[in-house]
């Protein structure tokens, strides 16, 4: 309804955008958030790729390398089964934006969580492509090399509830989710601690963002707070994180 930025002023739909957007209704009307559930799984690739917007009536939208966009299917998909225990959303049959066979909502959550295991550095880190939950972040990992941490806590927020799903149903997938949720939390707490707090992500190049390091943008507010909603350090860095927070970001203007 409010579909007024950029791109979406003549009405496109955005794939994160509209999803998120639809939580508001969740607690109030939630079928009006499965509607938007089903209708955004049908803008899906078959290799769990997302459009990142598209325009109703023609059907056209932007394929791109944006990283988080996918994810927010499963992530609406938990959320609405939180508030409605109603389970049978997964087995709802939706077609793919480049196949008319239709797949039940599991497996359309399964496949984006999938694609995003193909998507890791080195450092067993998910590459931040062409941004993240940060728009900002657009162009620092084009070559698909620079790495998102705030993505990597996301994503282990993703898996931890996900493979309680899978266990109902899917015991192998179950394993994985478990088995590279712990893969992850090393991975952030090994080369993604700056010191203080979380940096927030890495160029192509290999230079840091939101380091102690930079001149300027030091610490990044998501980096931070996502690592104690998705429990993916200790007690203590959680509070060196928030404290860090408090020092450096909370200010009298906001």
């Amino acid at each position: 309804w409010a579909r007024t930025a950029y791109y979406q002023q003549s009405g496109a739909y955005g794939f994160r955008d509209q999803l998120q957007d639809s939580l508001v209704f969740l607690s109030i009307d939630p079928e009006k958030t499965k509607e938007q559930i089903r209708l955004h799984a049908k803008h899906q690739f078959t290799d769990g790729t997302v459009l990142h917007w598209w325009h109703p009536i023609s059907e056209t939208g932007l394929e791109t390398t944006m990283t988080d966009d996918l994810l927010w299917l499963p992530f609406l998909v938990m959320q609405y089964m939180d508030e409605t225990n109603d389970y049978d959303i997964l087995d709802i049959a939706e077609e793919y934006y480049n196949s008319k066979e239709k797949d039940i909502l599991y497996n359309h959550c399964k496949s984006s969580i999938d694609k995003v295991f193909t998507r890791f550095s080195e450092r067993g880190l998910p590459l931040i492509g062409a941004g993240d939950w940060n728009d900002g972040l657009s162009a620092v990992g084009l070559e698909m090399k620079g790495e998102s941490i705030w993505l990597a806590h996301f994503l282990c927020y993703i898996l931890d509830r996900f493979s309680k799903i899978a266990e109902k149903r899917d015991e192998a997938f179950a394993v994985v989710c478990n088995e590279k949720a712990k893969e992850l939390r090393g991975a952030i707490n090994k080369y993604a601690w700056d010191g203080k707090w979380f940096f927030r992500a890495t160029k192509d190049n290999g230079v840091k963002i939101g380091s102690a390091e930079n001149d300027e943008g030091k610490i990044f507010l998501n980096a931070q707070t996502w690592s104690v909603i998705a429990n993916t350090t200790d007690e203590n860095r959680k509070k060196q994180v928030l404290d860090a927070v408090k020092q450096n970001l909370l200010k009298d203007f906001g």
